[in-house]
């Protein structure tokens, strides 16, 4: 587990790169840096694979990909698709997201496939796009 000022600069990088929500941008930015601190304590990582079925939302879209959460074994934990254009700091807020989901769902106990991804977190990637935009 990371040291107390390993923390505070994870908690001050996602509260400037994400938890946009009013009212909770602290606490937001504090699971986030719990999320990615658990993660690399348990050796996940992700691994970014071009989107074959990415949808863009403008023509000005570069790179269409997918984020894939594994643990340390290889097993799928979490994945999410459509991500477009993501910079270095987005894909940091991506991969802590995904741990995040991971953790709440039990990942360690309840493995899941990278296919595995419906309507609804299409849609979450998309409003996330967006908010990341108006953000930047």
């Amino acid at each position: 587990m990371a040291t107390s000022r390993e923390m505070r600069r994870r908690y001050d990088f996602f509260k400037e790169h994400a938890g946009y929500v009013v009212g909770r941008r602290a606490a937001g930015a504090l699971d986030l840096a719990r999320a990615e601190d658990y993660a690399s304590a348990h050796g996940w990582y992700t691994t970014w694979e071009p989107d074959a079925d990415g949808d863009p939302s403008s023509p000005d879209v570069r790179e269409i990909e997918v984020a894939v959460l594994h643990d340390e074994d290889g097993e799928v934990l979490a994945a999410l698709g459509g991500i477009e254009d993501a910079d270095h700091n987005y894909r940091r807020v991506v991969e802590a997201e995904l741990a995040q989901e991971a953790m709440a769902q039990g990942a360690s106990r309840r493995r899941r496939t990278a296919h595995h991804r419906t309507g609804t977190t299409r849609h979450a990637a998309a409003t996330r796009r967006r908010a990341w935009r108006r953000a930047g």
